[in-house]
């Protein structure tokens, strides 16, 4: 038998306002050694949409900016502490401050933007490379909600809504820098939730994240299935009109075959006719009954 403990990341100690992935995560996983556990579940690790409930996510694949952890960053020479301590976290360290969370995190993110696009690291770009199924689309999307105001995808443009190639193009180039932003966030989280995971699974403990209940409606995944479902729609209507045209053209084609068939049947009677005239009565006689034969079938 084993045992083991449930507690978010996001409720972690931290002078930022919420929990992260760095030395307080290590402690609490020593914790759990000391005291015999062999589990640490925590909650969906995703990006939280409106609501900030860690079931409700713009993704399923990206993970949440907010536990990136600052000092961490600090340590790397992508932030400095000064800058860290000059933001508002809340007025209570027991609770998290999501508005003033949103406000803040990010803008001290995008200073770590500019420090890290001055110096890319090595494996940023085969990390972009190896994630870009999800992580394409995604960064796109986010710097689309951005671009809009964060208002939710339905209320954007056509063009955008049903993904048209020409807008989506025009959109990558309009807003590389957001989507490298957003790209950025993925690798700074995934760097740190690999090393965290190593550091559990070194102290021979688990830690597991259960999946996203439903994604938000407001998600860039249910954008896709959306669009998706009215390509499909649109196939199958493009379908059902082949299959029409289809029956049309098998029905003419197939009259063709009956007039074919006739005009067979009444040259083999006609042959069959003369040859029997032609033994009977003779050719000229023959010639006589095979013309009249021909012009009355």
């Amino acid at each position: 038998r084993s045992s083991g403990v449930l507690m978010h990341i996001s409720s972690l100690p931290s002078p930022y306002g919420i929990g992260t992935m760095g030395k307080e995560a290590r402690k609490f996983v020593d914790f759990l050694d000391k005291s015999g556990q062999k589990y640490w579940q925590i909650l969906p690790i995703c990006p939280t949409s409106y609501g900030d409930s860690p079931y409700q996510s713009f993704s399923s694949f990206a993970g949440n900016p907010y536990f990136i952890d600052l000092e961490i960053l600090c340590k790397e020479k992508l932030l400095k502490k000064a800058e860290c301590e000059s933001f508002p976290w809340g007025s209570n360290p027991h609770y998290v401050d999501y508005g003033v969370m949103y406000n803040s995190r990010y803008a001290l993110l995008k200073k770590v933007y500019a420090r890290f696009m001055k110096k890319q690291p090595e494996d940023f770009a085969s990390f972009c490379e190896k994630e870009a199924e999800w992580l394409e689309d995604y960064a796109l999307f986010m710097a689309l909600k951005d671009a809009h105001g964060g208002i939710a995808w339905f209320e954007w443009e056509k063009e955008l809504k049903t993904r048209e190639q020409k807008a989506l193009s025009e959109a990558k180039e309009t807003y590389a820098d957001d989507i490298l932003f957003y790209k950025m966030l993925q690798y700074l989280f995934f760097k740190q939730w690999w090393a965290l995971k190593e550091y559990v699974n070194e102290k021979a403990l688990v830690m597991s994240a259960p999946h996203v209940i439903f994604l938000a409606v407001v998600s860039f995944v249910c954008l896709f299935m959306c669009v998706a479902y009215l390509h499909v729609q649109s196939n199958i209507t493009a379908t059902r009109s082949s299959i029409s045209e289809l029956k049309s053209n098998i029905s003419t084609v197939q009259s063709q075959n009956n007039a074919l068939d006739y005009s067979i049947n009444s040259y083999v009677n006609v042959n069959r006719v003369y040859k029997i005239a032609t033994k009977k009565l003779g050719m000229k006689q023959a010639k006589i009954a095979g013309e009249y034969f021909k012009n009355n079938h």
